[in-house]
Formats: C-alpha cells, sequence, structure tokens
C-alpha cells in the first residue's frame, strides 16, 4: 500500500489523490483481508432490485441537493426518499401479509409444529449473533473452540483476579 500511495503524483488535485488514495485503501484492504458478499436472505426477504433502485435513486437526488442547495432539488430529493420509503413499507407490508398467510395455513392444514416454528420465528424477530471475539492481543476469534476456550480463561482470570485480591487484603491485615 505504501508504495501506492508514493507512486501519485503531487500535481494532482486533491479530489483526484482522494479518489486515488480510497481506491488504493480498498486494493489493498481486499488483497489482504479478501472480500465476503454478505448473504442477506433471511434478514430482509422482502427488499428487492425495485427498492435498490429507488434508495439509489434517493441518493443521487440527495447528493445533487448537497451540491447546489436550491428549492427544485430539495422538493426532487424529498419525492425521491418519500417514494423509495413508500416502496419499501409496501414491500415489508407485503411480506409480512405473505408470513401472516403462511402462519394462518399451517394452523389450518393442522401443521402444528411448521405453525409453532413459524410464530416463534416472528415473534422472536430479530437476534444478533455474536460469532466472534477478540483475544489477549485484540485480535478477532472466529473458530467456536478457541472462542470458548479464550471465555474459559477470561474467567478463569476473573475469578482468580478476585482470589489474588482477597489473599493480599488477609495478608495487608495480619
Amino acid at each position: 500500500m505504501n508504495e501506492r500511495i508514493r507512486s501519485t503524483d503531487q500535481d494532482i488535485p486533491i479530489e483526484e489523490r482522494w479518489e486515488e488514495l480510497q481506491e488504493n485503501i480498498w486494493k489493498t484492504s481486499e488483497e489482504v483481508l479478501g472480500f465476503v458478499k454478505k448473504d442477506n436472505k433471511n434478514r430482509n426477504e422482502w427488499f428487492d432490485e425495485e427498492c435498490r433502485k429507488a434508495i439509489e435513486a434517493g441518493r443521487s437526488a440527495r447528493q445533487k441537493y448537497l451540491k447546489s442547495k436550491n428549492e427544485k432539488n430539495q422538493k426532487d430529493y424529498q419525492e425521491k426518499r418519500k417514494e423509495y420509503k413508500k416502496i419499501c413499507r409496501n414491500k415489508k407490508r407485503a411480506k409480512m401479509e405473505e408470513q401472516i398467510q403462511q402462519i394462518e395455513e399451517n394452523f389450518n392444514k393442522n401443521e402444528i409444529r411448521n405453525f409453532y416454528q413459524d410464530v416463534k420465528k416472528e415473534k422472536r424477530g430479530y437476534q444478533p449473533r455474536v460469532i466472534y471475539c477478540k483475544d489477549k492481543d485484540g485480535n478477532l476469534i472466529g473458530d467456536e473452540q478457541a472462542r470458548i476456550k479464550r471465555w474459559a480463561e477470561h474467567f478463569e482470570e476473573l475469578l482468580n483476579e478476585q482470589d489474588t485480591q482477597q489473599d493480599t487484603n488477609e495478608r495487608v491485615n495480619d
């Protein structure tokens, strides 16, 4: 990365230098860390290409408004924002109705197990999962066995620290 940064020309305008720096950071981080595409199928099943396009249109309208703040751009941005919020709200509502219909269908077909599983899933809502923890040096641990081992070490240190403090206090009092 240092080579990429040093190779930039000093006579380039600041905006172009910033874009080049940003691109170099992205390239280097992708080389070093790799790239993992998130799978959001379970999280927002209602979010599709139509929502994505509407939001992108709203973002571009916002950028246009921020560049030149006039009444026309402001109204355009407000319209686009209102439009994408409406689209997303309707998609989300339709997905919720579909899920309710599926739950009712399971109940009517006497598929009790599926019925209760779906009810539980909807009732529980979004549950974030913690899949990483940090080791003593601050590095992230992703392996399940290593995380369990690290938690055991952590609590052992906590418990031993209390015992050590009690021993120290007893020695001081004696």
